[in-house]
């Protein structure tokens, strides 16, 4: 969408005003699934997806947040979200996962 601003200001010695033309962005849609995890190994794994078909009007390239928790076998529920990492690719290597990197060894991991 796009518009004109128009900023006006007035003081003792006068009045002005100028417009100005503006795009309005949103916010991007989030990447489309699935979210495929590849080459899995006992301390991570490569994950990848695709670019949102919607980047809200932005020019510049996106930035995706990576984050993980551990998953319990036996119970319900999971532990809290951490962030792995960020990434402006469709794609990121995540390592590390037996240790702090999502809760603790021996776990699923859950992935967003």
């Amino acid at each position: 969408m796009t518009g004109t601003y128009i900023c006006s200001a007035s003081n003792r010695h006068g009045r002005g005003s100028e417009g100005v033309a503006v795009t309005v962005q949103s916010v991007p849609a989030p990447p489309q699934g699935p979210l495929e995890a590849r080459d899995v190994h006992r301390h991570g794994c490569r994950l990848a997806w695709t670019a949102p078909a919607d980047c809200g009007g932005g020019q510049g390239q996106l930035e995706y947040v990576v984050e993980g928790r551990r998953w319990a076998k036996e119970g319900a529920g999971g532990e809290d979200w951490r962030r792995l990492g960020k990434t402006n690719q469709v794609q990121m290597i995540v390592d590390g996962l037996e240790g702090d990197a999502v809760g603790g060894e021996a776990a699923e991991v859950e992935f967003r």
